[in-house]
């Protein structure tokens, strides 16, 4: 066995071009199995530590009533292991290009003790007492080093404050994705701005693993307990248990990465495994006369296996790390994108143990079969492989086609050796139809954005501070303005009968006229004069899951009135929270929001302004102005991190594509340097030769794009769906991109080419004689 292993390892490196080849295709595979591997395991370790280290609330309770007996009320239930109060209060802040953007500002009530939804101060100025702390992420929106920010609460007026440092929160979905600036302050500092005799409360359990169904128990119970108090419970709001508030973004990202992935870390293996084979069968000769020196199958298959062993752990020392590095690279971004710190721990030696099982042992496996095949072949068969055509079936069949003996030679050359030719294909259509998928992925969600805000017929949403009863037909006379309609928007709980207690949701109103796109009606109609009828739009649809269109449903207002409605359908409705909606019979008493459409040549922010100025002067304070620009930034910046890993997993698998075709190319054309010789030999031409090989691999592209296209366009129509009701709770209508596609399509047909032109005139400018010699 030693001489077979020394004489195959000496083959090796007297050639280097194969060498090279072989264990760049070994470290290649390694690499795409592995960076994929390890980015999801970083990335998922990175979303769930930083959640945790937070001490997520379990519980959240607005109550109306005197705060120290309520809080000592509720302490002492057992249920109970901690409570903190923490207001939440929302406004307007001026940006640094001088336009306002809303500010959400949490208050505590002592930094120094903060047990709940916990966040870590970063830097404190120097010489500032009092102000705000700003999240790390919303500092983009600021001017560089800003001291003090200009903001607003609806109604009272312009005020200023100090920037007394920086904070970091994992807990909130990032400023850049929600266009949002977050500040950090005490109760006492926004004291004035808060409704009197309301506080909020963030509440521990005892009992740190209970489920949904539990914490809804509890809730009841505190509900009592608060009753009983003499108090009222206006809002509950059970967090999804350990979940993060953008659990959907998350699932979206760890779906793309564990769908694409594993298709990548498949490709990977076709990929080590057809360079193994490639490097085998130009070996028959030599096995052939081994066996006449009295070598046996034995020892010749276990040789060529501790070689194949090498070979693949050659790869694993120097892929692995690579794929490790890349991992890294990768969930550093999608931290920084998320808001996250990147947790600095190295992996445990389990995952890297599975890893390396995964990128060497099952392409070992496969080498396995061919290995024994070859080394079982007798003397005369292995001495006889140039135009060798083992399927003889297929060379039956194609005796029968009316086509030239040149085509058969190419189609009977292609599958000669159906394994390699098979496994070929498989790597050009997975690799093709997965970049394909992306791009499908990524423009179905993009023109189905674009769509909606084509059919929702408005250009700005404006929120009041207050509600009012005024005629603002005024603002018809402004230019730009194409059409006015008002919206009224009510607090109210709604119950469903699995659940004993009432989720706080805001009721949006609209006026008789008022119209909305049929197409955005996902389930149920518009049904006219239907004072009764409710709508949800599709971030409620799991909570509405039981109910069928016309089923009751009750509404309770602040005020704690109920009133029965029935469950009318569901509205598209993206980039807003999830709502309920009705249509009223008779004209709006009041409203709280204003819908204006633009004329087409209108700009939005000089119309914005000036709708502005008009309602000021009419002494009508603005809470808000959000535009279809900005909804759609909002929305894009949502799927920004998912748009992200589809293009860096596409960008990976064409990497690791192109390269394994380029090493199995030149492979492939370095075995058969002996056909090319007796080709030239019996008179064939440079040109001729050139063009068996161009013909003959671009009936492989052509039939592996077809497979691919059609691979990835079932996988668009499954994504499509399932990604989008995980991230938007809808799911998207799948869609071709047709110019990445002849793009992505031509490129590889065009790159493989001059690879084949390049590499094939390299060795046909060689004499017959030396050729053969080869």
């Amino acid at each position: 066995m030693k001489p077979i292993i020394q004489k195959l390892l000496s083959d090796l490196w007297l050639d280097k071009g194969k060498l090279i080849l072989s264990l760049m295709a070994s470290i290649l595979a390694v690499w795409g199995v592995s960076s994929v591997m390890y980015g999801y395991l970083l990335t998922k370790r990175d979303f769930e530590q930083n959640f945790l280290a937070s001490h997520p609330a379990d519980l959240i309770l607005t109550i109306e009533g005197e705060e120290d007996e309520l809080r000592e009320t509720l302490l002492q239930h057992q249920g109970v292991a901690q409570i903190e109060r923490r207001e939440v209060l929302t406004g307007r802040i001026r940006e640094e290009d001088g336009s306002w953007m809303p500010f959400a500002i949490f208050a505590v009530k002592d930094f120094e003790h903060i047990r709940l939804n916990h966040f870590r101060i970063l830097t404190q100025l120097p010489k500032q007492e009092s102000g705000f702390y700003i999240e790390k992420n919303a500092a983009w929106f600021l001017k560089e080093n800003v001291q003090h920010i200009d903001w607003q609460v609806p109604g009272k007026g312009d005020l200023t404050d100090a920037v007394i440092g920086y904070v970091h929160d994992a807990r909130l979905p990032p400023a850049r994705m929600e266009h949002m600036v977050y500040g950090f302050t005490t109760i006492d500092h926004i004291q004035p701005y808060l409704p009197t005799h309301v506080q909020r409360y963030l509440i521990g359990t005892a009992n740190p693993d209970m489920n949904r169904q539990e914490l809804e128990e509890l809730g009841r119970e505190l509900r009592q307990t608060v009753e009983t108090s003499g108090g009222r419970l206006r809002s509950l709001t059970i967090p999804p248990p350990g979940e993060h508030p953008h659990q959907n973004i998350v699932d979206g990202v760890s779906l793309l990465q564990q769908s694409l992935g594993g298709i990548l870390a498949i490709l990977g293996i076709v990929l080590l495994t057809l360079i193994l084979l490639a490097w085998l069968y130009p070996q028959m000769i030599d096995i052939g006369i081994m066996k006449a020196l009295g070598a046996s199958t034995r020892v010749i298959f276990l040789s060529y296996c501790i070689v194949i062993g090498c070979m693949i752990g050659l790869g694993l020392v120097l892929g692995l790390p690579a794929g490790y590095a890349t991992a890294k690279g990768f969930s550093g971004f999608i931290a920084f994108i998320q808001n996250f710190e990147v947790v600095q721990e190295l992996l445990p030696i389990g995952p890297h143990i599975w890893i390396a099982l995964l990128a060497a042992v099952i392409p070992f496996l496969v080498s396995l079969h061919p290995i024994f095949i070859a080394s079982g072949i007798n003397v005369r068969a292995a001495m006889s492989q140039a135009f060798f055509t083992p399927n003889a079936l297929l060379n039956k069949w194609t005796t029968y086609l009316p086509t030239t003996s040149r085509f058969k030679y190419l189609f009977n050359h292609l599958f000669r050796r159906p394994q390699t030719t098979i496994l070929l294909m498989g790597m050009i259509s997975v690799g093709f139809g997965i970049f394909i998928l992306g791009s499908n992925l990524r423009y179905s969600i993009k023109q189905d954005l674009s769509l909606y805000f084509e059919q929702i017929d408005h250009d700005l949403l404006i929120y009041l501070a207050e509600y009012q009863q005024k005629d603002l037909s005024i603002l018809t006379s402004v230019p730009e303005v194409a059409s006015l309609a008002y919206l009224t928007t009510e607090k109210v709980s709604f119950h469903l009968t699995e659940k004993g207690y009432g989720e706080s949701r805001s009721l949006k109103i609209f006026p008789p006229a008022y119209s909305i796109h049929p197409s955005l009606f996902v389930h149920g109609q518009a049904i006219p004069e239907c004072d009764s009828c409710v709508y949800i739009n599709q971030g409620l649809m799991d909570d509405f899951a039981r109910m069928d269109i016309g089923d009751p449903l009750l509404l309770t207002d602040t005020n704690g009135r109920e009133r029965s409605y029935q469950y009318a359908g569901v509205i598209k409705e993206m980039g807003v929270l999830p709502g309920l909606y009705r249509f009223s019979n008779s004209p709006l008493e009041r409203y709280d929001e204003l819908v204006i459409s633009l004329t087409a040549d209108a700009s939005l922010d000089a119309a914005s302004e000036q709708i502005e100025a008009i309602l000021n002067q009419q002494g009508i304070v603005v809470a808000d102005i959000f535009d279809v620009e900005r909804r759609l930034a909002l929305l894009e910046d949502h799927l920004k991190v998912s748009f992200v890993t589809i293009q860096l997993l596409g960008a990976m698998t064409l990497i690791l594509g192109l390269m394994g075709i380029m090493i199995f190319l030149s492979l492939t054309i370095e075995e058969r340097a002996r056909e090319i010789g007796i080709l030239k030999a019996i008179g064939s031409s440079t040109s001729q030769i050139a063009r068996l090989f161009l013909d003959e691999f671009l009936i492989l592209n052509g039939i592996s794009l077809v497979i691919g296209f059609g691979m990835s366009w079932l996988a668009t129509v499954y994504l499509c769906q399932l990604f989008g009701e995980m991230v938007l709770k809808l799911g998207f209508p799948p869609k071709i991109d047709g110019i990445m596609l002849l793009l992505s399509a031509g490129g590889l047909i065009l790159l493989q080419l001059g690879l084949i032109i390049w590499r094939s005139k390299q060795k046909i400018r060689k004499s017959a004689r030396g050729l053969l010699k080869t």
